[in-house]
């Protein structure tokens, strides 16, 4: 048996080492021993040097394989306008790496054909930065570590999918890597894990660019399969490849798949993962490492490191996985001692004070202080005093500019009524002058004195009126717009009633009233009365001679023998005569040629795809015991994505065995297709999976 594959995954706050080993089936494998080591190994997109070198300390003289995070890497799918391999890879060398800033002194580079269409070839792209692998290259020199190969986290996933163009979000420490899957690798992000708003919308993305995306496949614990089934159920469905259960507890079960998929990934050579040896160190880049990074730890972390590495030599994939190195701490901060936040609080309590009314001498602390010392700056007495202050100050102007306000819209109370009424006594002829004006009666004339005495009477009308008036303390407006009513229909009553007792005078020496008044209201009633019972006399006759006159007419017509009375259509009987029922004649049964002999077939299954042993899985499928014989093989004509059957002639019975048999829905072919495939006629049908 060939010694196991290591793979070394190393993530921004944590590395994994998963030592693998070939599974019962083949192209299978499983995690044989496994080891988490936490630290902070990349920082802001860079390897963290002396973390990478305590981290390679640990590590077994073996082979590995190291999985790094998409974003240190370059990952495209570009498109070229030539065919041939060599003009391909010249156009890419000479001008779209040049164009790129991308040399071989700085990158290290490799890219290959993944489909060609119509004169253009898709390629893909992928380079890693030799600045960016500096670290594990000296670390791997300085412990003489043999052959190493570097590959991305998105490529070593390409064993997931099953279905391209495809989507695959990976849960690898506290980061969720997403990339797009189309033969090659497109699109790669990196997401926080509680950032789950940013990666549907970055999916929704690469479905909106991409529309023919077939499925997400998911790595990741159930939390994040939830919300995401959530936001995305009506844009594109979700697949987990992870088996939870409780045996989790050891290693998560999508880190478990993720180590099986890589290997699977890496191990198969139709995958095509780029795979970048990880060259030797050179002295000078080794003595500028040693130099620059290895600073020697102080006691406190040689003792840590020696506690670590004992428990490292312990872990495995049944025991405990969760290892503390001596690199950077990440985990949470022990709480601290009363002496400390006693100590704190005295130091946070120490605050500049702010003269009131100057904002522009405003020294408060930043919000995590504010958080911190939430207690003291309540108790603070400068801060208080100015924010209470300001407060207070602003509170108070809009108050009285309020109160202003009110004043001005507001009417008067009832006291304040009462007074206006004594005064409006005092000066009646002052009042008087100003009701006439502001009821803008101007066209009648009254002498003063028969104005004052009116006047009068409706000043002591309206005192009555608000004595005897319910009034109450919160109706104020109401009140005053009761009283000026009444001043108002007083005041014109008085002025009118005396304008209209002349003019009465005056035509009662010419007509009596009773004479006048009696036959005006006599005339109008009557008339209106006679006028409505005219109309329905009128209505009536004219229907009634309406319906004489056409009796008249269809009588003469009907005695004279012209016109005859419109009678019933008789309805013509039919009989029924029951007509004996035909005996039942047996169902004539299928013709040799209908019915399908799947014994005496022969088969052939072509893949038009750039899948490997997408054929052979098909053949797999269906039952090859009911068949003569199943062949696969490649097509050589060139198809529209679909799932094609291709036979000598037009077949149904053939064409829904088959469906039936492979599960694919095949669609009927050509003669012409059948014939370009199997010339010889050798099969009875040709299926060709293009899709």
């Amino acid at each position: 048996m060939p010694k196991p594959m290591t793979l070394l995954t190393i993530l921004p706050d944590v590395a994994y080492i998963a030592q693998m080993k070939k599974g019962s089936k083949e192209h299978t494998f499983a995690v044989e021993s496994f080891k988490q080591v936490n630290g902070s190994f990349i920082k802001n997109g860079v390897l963290v040097p002396k973390n990478i070198l305590k981290l390679f300390e640990k590590l077994e003289k073996t082979e590995y394989a190291v999985v790094l995070p998409d974003d240190l890497a370059t990952n495209a799918i570009i498109s070229v306008e030539e065919t041939t391999e060599s003009k391909v890879s010249e156009y890419i060398e000479k001008t779209t790496l040049p164009s790129l800033g991308i040399t071989p002194e700085t990158h290290q580079v490799k890219h290959f054909t993944l489909t060609q269409f119509k004169g253009t070839s898709r390629v893909q792209l992928s380079a890693f930065e030799k600045e960016v692998l500096a670290p594990l290259r000296a670390a791997a020199t300085q412990f003489e570590l043999p052959h190493m190969s570097v590959v991305t986290i998105s490529w070593a996933a390409k064993s997931l999918v099953s279905l391209e163009p495809s989507v695959t979000l990976v849960q690898m420490g506290g980061v969720l890597y997403s990339a797009l899957q189309y033969i090659g690798i497109d699109q790669t992000a990196a997401h926080e894990i509680d950032d789950l708003d940013a990666v549907a919308e970055s999916i929704k993305t690469l479905k909106g660019s991409e529309p023919s995306t077939q499925t997400v496949y998911l790595l990741t614990n159930e939390l994040v399969e939830e919300t995401l089934t959530e936001a995305l159920s009506s844009t594109i469905p979700l697949q987990q490849l992870a088996e939870h259960s409780d045996k989790d507890v050891d290693m998560p079960s999508f880190v478990q798949k993720m180590m099986e998929v890589a290997m699977k990934s890496l191990a198969i050579p139709d995958y095509s993962v780029p795979q970048f040896a990880l060259e030797a160190a050179t002295e000078k880049e080794l003595e500028a490492f040693v130099a620059g990074n290895l600073e020697e730890p102080d006691e406190h972390n040689k003792d840590a490191g020696e506690d670590t590495e004992k428990q490292d030599d312990d872990v495995e994939l049944a025991s405990d996985t969760s290892v503390e190195s001596d690199t950077e701490d990440t985990s949470i901060p022990t709480p601290t001692t009363p002496a400390e936040v006693a100590a704190a609080s005295a130091v946070t309590s120490v605050v500049t004070p702010v003269v009131a009314g100057d904002a522009s001498k405003d020294t408060s602390g930043t919000k995590q202080d504010e958080s911190d010392t939430k207690d003291q700056e309540d108790s603070s007495e400068p801060l208080a005093i100015e924010e209470v202050g300001e407060g207070a100050q602003n509170t108070d102007a809009k108050v009285q500019k309020e109160e202003a306000d009110q004043a001005e819209e507001q009417p008067p109370s009832a006291l304040e009524i009462e007074d206006a009424t004594e005064q409006e006594t005092a000066e009646p002829k002052k009042e008087s002058t100003i009701e006439i004006q502001d009821k803008t009666v101007k066209e009648i004339t009254v002498d003063d004195n028969k104005k004052n005495e009116d006047t009068d009477k409706q000043d002591q009308s309206d005192a009555d009126e608000e004595i005897h008036a319910p009034l109450e303390l919160g109706d104020d407006q109401s009140a005053q717009k009761s009283e000026l009513d009444t001043t108002e229909e007083d005041v014109n009553i008085a002025q009118f009633a005396h304008a209209e007792s002349s003019e009465d005078e005056r035509q009662a020496a010419k007509t009596s009233p009773p004479v006048v008044k009696k036959p005006v209201i006599k005339n109008e009633t009557g008339t209106k009365n006679m006028v409505k019972l005219l109309s329905i006399v009128l209505i009536v006759f004219l229907v009634t001679v309406g319906v004489g006159v056409g009796v008249g007419f269809l009588f003469i017509r009907m005695k004279a023998g012209d016109v005859s009375l419109p009678t019933s259509t008789p309805t013509p009987v039919v009989e029924v005569v029951s007509t004996p029922d035909p005996s039942p004649e047996p169902t004539p049964e299928a013709s040799e040629s209908a019915q399908v002999t799947t014994s005496e077939l022969d088969v052939l299954i072509l893949n038009a795809t750039s899948t490997a042993g997408y054929a052979s899985s098909t053949k797999a499928d269906m039952p090859l015991g009911e068949y003569n014989s199943i062949d696969t093989g490649n097509a050589t004509g060139e198809y529209e994505p679909g799932m094609y059957l291709l036979t000598p002639e037009d077949n149904p019975e053939l064409l829904e065995q088959l469906s039936a048999d492979s599960g694919l829905e095949l669609v009927a072919g050509t003669q012409e297709e059948y014939n370009t495939e199997d010339p010889s006629g050798e099969y009875n049908a040709v299926i060709v999976l293009a899709e």
